[in-house]
């Protein structure tokens, strides 16, 4: 029986969703093309800079000081975020490793929310945090994914229409930049070619508007609003228990590190003697190299788009590429089965996570939690050397990183061991 704040939001889930309409009815036919090449990839790339009540992490407050970056946020002053410069939070990491960061380390902070997780985790280069051990709570994984199907077509529509607004206006700017040219005309090839792209994304903008306007005609404001409050109330409380289930193995793991097993082998021994962490058998896939003394969990998240697929031809087959890589992208609908929580052990198979985006959003948000001022660290977007949109670091009470964006529908914490004599 489901109680408490997951029950009322299933109540209202299920009183929003008794009549679909035309919305959901657009899921299926809704295969306007994406302009190739203008969506950048990576994280998200807005922030959202309202202030929500954070939520406390639980007891697991273990005193690693090389990761006490800041003091916690607020819950109290209701500050659910602060920002820093790319450069501010340099600063603060190489007084707290005590030298200057490397090139390599530079270099992976530059990838934006997944490079801030992969510097806490002692990774670098391109190999992504591993998603081996990822966890999600079933009954939210269940709500999130019933408003989703609502929501997911008018999101995407109304993304179309603000992403096509932007590139009008650049292209509007490319064609001043060119008349304003030494010598040139409206005859002069530059013009021209500038005007042919300003009048295609106007036509093309039109035509997302009224695409827009006949997937929202069956939703009012009011009901939208109401829906995505449920969204984000669906996707804080799965966080928060997926993330009281993911401490409890945690801790348990560390409590098993604390005896000092003498190697690997005694490590999984004791892994496998605990009947909570017996299941968690292929952690042994996972160990950081060194010795067991030197090792401590770590504790991380990804949101992403459930939406995703192997790219087949018209006979079915699989698209594999010259390098013998298959082709995968992205659904305009959700896909929430490909990522089902197991119900027993909320262990979430990965394998199918290609990391492709929403059409027309970001693909994907990497967070790390600190242990010792329960925040999430995580970023805007990668560096992309544009001064009119820096990266930013983030950092982020639960509640505020539990929210995420409408770029995801789907979202996993992940359970991690690291090396922490690295």
């Amino acid at each position: 029986m489901t109680s408490g704040p997951i029950a009322k939001i299933l109540e209202g889930v299920a009183r929003l969703t008794s009549g679909l309409g035309r919305a959901t009815r657009h899921i299926a036919h809704n295969e306007y093309e994406s302009r190739a090449g203008r969506l950048s990839t990576g994280t998200h790339g807005l922030v959202d800079t309202d202030h929500t009540h954070g939520i406390s992490g639980r007891g697991f407050e273990r005193n690693r000081s090389r990761y006490n970056l800041t003091p916690p946020l607020d819950p109290a002053r209701a500050v659910g975020q602060r920002r820093y410069s790319k450069d501010e939070f340099i600063t603060m990491w190489e007084a707290k490793i005590g030298r200057k960061m490397t090139s390599d380390e530079l270099e992976t902070l530059d990838k934006g929310c997944v490079g801030v997780t992969m510097l806490h985790l002692g990774l670098t280069g391109r190999r992504h945090p591993s998603t081996a051990l990822a966890f999600a709570d079933p009954v939210s994984h269940r709500a999130v994914a019933r408003v989703e199907e609502i929501l997911a077509p008018g999101d995407i529509v109304n993304k179309d229409v603000n992403n096509r607004q932007k590139w009008l206006r650049d292209s509007e700017k490319k064609l001043e930049h060119e008349r304003n040219q030494p010598g040139a005309t409206e005859d002069s090839p530059e013009v021209q070619k500038a005007l042919v792209a300003v009048e295609t994304d106007r036509k093309e903008l039109e035509y997302a508007r009224l695409n827009a306007a006949d997937v929202m005609a069956d939703m009012s404001k009011e009901y939208e609003k109401e829906m995505k409050e449920i969204r984000r109330e669906s996707k804080v409380e799965g966080d928060k228990r997926t993330f009281e289930r993911v401490s409890t193995y945690a801790e348990k793991i560390d409590d098993i590190l604390a005896q000092k097993p003498k190697d690997a082998s005694e490590f999984m021994r004791m892994i496998r003697a605990d009947k909570d962490l017996a299941p968690l058998y292929d952690i042994v896939y996972e160990l950081p190299p060194g010795k067991p003394s030197d090792w401590e969990t770590a504790i991380y998240a990804k949101h992403f788009w459930s939406g995703q697929e192997m790219v087949t031809d018209s006979s079915g087959k699989l698209v594999v590429s010259g390098d013998n890589i298959i082709q995968t992208g992205a659904t305009h609908y959700p896909q929430p089965n490909n990522f089902t929580p197991d119900e027993v052990t909320g262990r979430v198979d990965m394998r199918l996570d290609f990391s492709q985006a929403k059409p027309g959003f970001i693909n994907y948000d990497y967070g790390f939690y600190d242990t010792t001022n329960g925040n999430w660290w995580h970023a805007n977007h990668n560096e992309a050397n544009d001064p009119d949109d820096p990266m930013r670091i983030l950092q982020s009470t639960s509640e505020k990183f539990f929210s995420g964006y409408s770029d995801f529908d789907s979202s996993v914490i992940c359970l991690g061991l690291v090396n922490k004599s690295r």
